[in-house]
């Protein structure tokens, strides 16, 4: 065999074999796309889901405190009574433009056009409206939110301004800061706490509208979601998330932010990431944080521990967390209830037949040993909270369904389009 013959040979045996190798490499690439990563399962047997608290004998209502009671009546379906429009939804933000309070069956809201309506539930009529602002652009003022304190109500507009008015609509004082305001205002040891998203964080004396404290907090120039962020109170500490995604407490009375160090040892290695996204949650004296839909932590306030350090759930399209339990929604429909302090799993049960791609949760409540959940598309499921079995549906036919209000026999479903829908049961 001459040395031209032996090179070609060389040629075809390395051709083979660079074949040969792509093929397994791409045939191994297919097999790892469907691989999926499989959890240990670990059964919580000493410890079961927690109900909800409610306090009838609360006297002011907000965002935040906007379902202190109600009644549930099992395997009774709810019935439409009445519904309204805030305008279409090119007129309105991104979130429910108003929350409702409801108050001896006569229910408070501010429409697109800065009206602070009473509304009669029972006779379905309006019992006045007061107009608040004048030639008002509501791409602005949306969305509003309101608190009831006792006879006074607060009431906060997308562009920043704050007016303090009696159950009558005579406005009291008002304060307008310029500044996008898409976080619920909330009443905090009596004082309007404000968080902007300029990142700023105001509180206000409820009685004059005087800035009690304020600080500002940026992240290397990082924009605000247009979302804006959370208001969680523990004791006299009110923890924030920015909308920036930062973290940062405050001591309420004295007006001094808390530098707690756990703070420090969550990872948030996206929040420079435009699309980061933090929850956080507090039940009890354990504070439980998600980021991302995915990563979460638990840590215990009183023994100054983490319980849970950057665990991880996978494929989850919604995620709830209701009292001592993180309700995890899969793409797949299975919902998975985790024990906060432990991730051991309560139970999991598949809402396939009952749910669709599009289904996620806005609203859980546990009552008389049943989980009741809201989902964006209208449905409505009762589980048992012992063990997940559905007891109950109904499905209201919605859409993008992204708040829900209870009080008394009284739901009102917000859509993010404007509409909102009340029922009684």
């Amino acid at each position: 065999m001459n040395l031209k013959s032996i090179n070609n040979l060389f040629l075809l045996i390395i051709l083979q074999f660079t074949i040969i190798s792509c093929s397994k490499i791409d045939l191994i690439n297919k097999k790892t796309s469907n691989i999926e990563i499989v959890e240990t399962d670990n059964i919580e047997t000493s410890d079961s889901i927690e109900e909800n608290i409610f306090n009838q004998q609360n006297e002011y209502s907000d965002f935040y405190n906007r379902n202190n009671y109600f009644n549930w009546q099992e395997s009774l379906k709810l019935k439409k009574i009445y519904n309204i429009s805030f305008g279409n939804k090119f007129d309105i933000a991104s979130t429910s433009p108003s929350n409702f309070i409801i108050s001896n069956n006569f229910i408070y809201y501010v429409d697109n056009k800065s009206k602070f309506i009473k509304l009669d539930i029972d006779a379905k009529h309006k019992v006045f409206e007061v107009l608040l602002e004048k030639e008002i652009d509501s791409n602005l003022t949306l969305p509003t939110s309101l608190i009831k304190s006792k006879d006074f109500f607060y009431v906060g507009f997308g562009n920043g301004t704050i007016i303090k008015i009696g159950n009558d609509g005579k406005k009291y004082w008002q304060k307008n800061f310029n500044d996008l305001l898409r976080t619920p205002i909330r009443l905090v040891n009596d004082n309007v706490i404000l968080l902007f998203n300029s990142n700023k964080i105001i509180s206000l004396n409820s009685t004059n509208g005087n800035v009690i404290w304020e600080f500002i907090y940026e992240l290397n120039n990082k924009p605000s979601l247009s979302s804006g962020g959370q208001i969680l109170v523990k004791h006299n500490l009110i923890f924030f998330v920015i909308p920036n995604g930062r973290i940062v407490v405050i001591d309420s009375i004295v007006g001094e932010p808390i530098d707690h160090s756990f703070l420090t040892d969550f990872m948030q290695k996206n929040i420079l990431n435009f699309s980061y996204e933090v929850k956080l949650h507090i039940y009890d004296e354990f504070f439980s944080l998600i980021e991302d839909n995915m990563i979460f932590y638990t840590y215990d306030l009183n023994n100054e521990e983490f319980l849970l350090y950057e665990e991880k759930i996978y494929f989850l399209k919604s995620i709830y967390f209701s009292n001592n339990s993180l309700l995890a929604l899969g793409n797949n429909n299975l919902l998975t209830s985790y024990n906060l302090k432990n991730k051991n799993i309560f139970w999991k049960v598949d809402l396939s037949k009952y749910l669709s791609k599009k289904d996620t949760i806005v609203e859980s409540y546990v009552i008389n040993n049943n989980i009741l959940l809201f989902f964006s598309t209208g449905k409505i499921i009762q589980l048992n909270k012992l063990n997940g079995e559905v007891l109950f549906k109904q499905d209201l036919n919605l859409t993008n369904v992204d708040l829900v209000t209870a009080q008394g026999n009284y739901f009102i479903l917000n859509q993010s389009n404007g509409k909102a829908f009340f029922y009684i049961q």
